[in-house]
């Protein structure tokens, strides 16, 4: 584990890497952020984060597919992972366990 412990966020939307991270900063984590799922299990592999938190709806690479594809290699296997989803409809916020 890392100190402070190493979030690495997983999404398309910038304005949401920057707030979420900004947030997670302040409240005393380390955090990394990937544009999209292909780049996220390559960021995972080079940094072993103790958490991803990864948006199921992405370009190149969706999230569900990048989650599956770290549990499956050794290398990232024991990282944990959270999906999560925004929608803009009336459920605005998800968390996918």
């Amino acid at each position: 584990m890392h100190n402070p412990p190493l979030i690495l966020i997983v999404d398309d939307m910038p304005s949401f890497l920057e707030i979420f991270g900004e947030k997670l900063k302040g409240a005393g984590f380390a955090v990394e952020t990937a544009p999209n799922g292909e780049e996220g299990i390559k960021r995972a592999k080079e940094i072993q984060p103790d958490l991803i938190l990864m948006d199921v709806r992405m370009p190149v690479m969706n999230g569900t597919d990048a989650v599956v594809k770290l549990k499956d290699d050794e290398a990232t296997r024991a990282r944990k992972c959270r999906r999560s989803t925004a929608s803009l409809r009336r459920s605005s916020a998800r968390w996918i366990m």
